[in-house]
């Protein structure tokens, strides 16, 4: 396919394509991807912009500006185990009180989700609890929190992984 436009931000990936293909999307650093057309009326894209938590798509013949917010993009859910414990880039990012993230587990596992500020200082725990094999998503709600950088880390089965984000309201 003809690739007219790529955008990334941390795990997530969106690829624009000429030739009637539209825009495409991964939130897995490009393992999986998923058709992200819904609304487009013309699938000959030539550019877009994230912007305040949105994408914006130009399309040829004069089809005008497409507009989705990120958080309509759900991730794809894998057919089978994932081979190892992925965490994904949260969205939106930034965001304003509500973000989400997903992660997938290759066994079941009790999973610890931690939020820190930019001093690795705890500032929220979430429920900890035994979670079954494949895809899951945890919303943090940050509204009571000060703009700023924290950071999420999932602990899961021995393994830690984390991941900046930005609260701006």
């Amino acid at each position: 396919m003809d690739v007219r436009a790529l955008i990334f931000a941390g795990d997530t990936i969106v690829a624009g394509f000429n030739h009637g293909a539209g825009v495409y999307l991964s939130m897995d650093s490009g393992l999986t991807w998923h058709d992200a057309n819904q609304g487009l009326t013309d699938k000959d894209i030539y550019a877009f912009i994230v912007f305040n938590s949105y994408l914006f798509a130009c399309g040829g013949r004069s089809s005008g500006v497409w507009r989705r917010p990120l958080s309509n993009f759900d991730p794809v859910k894998r057919v089978g185990a994932p081979s190892e414990f992925i965490l994904t880039q949260n969205i939106p990012n930034p965001f304003a009180t509500r973000t989400t993230f997903t992660f997938a587990l290759k066994k079941p596992s009790t999973v610890s989700p931690i939020i820190t500020d930019v001093l690795g200082k705890q500032v929220r725990i979430l429920d900890s609890k035994l979670m079954s094999v494949g895809d899951h998503s945890i919303s943090w709600n940050a509204s009571q929190f000060a703009n700023g950088v924290y950071s999420y880390r999932l602990e899961a089965d021995g393994i830690s992984i984390s991941k900046k984000l930005v609260a701006l309201k």
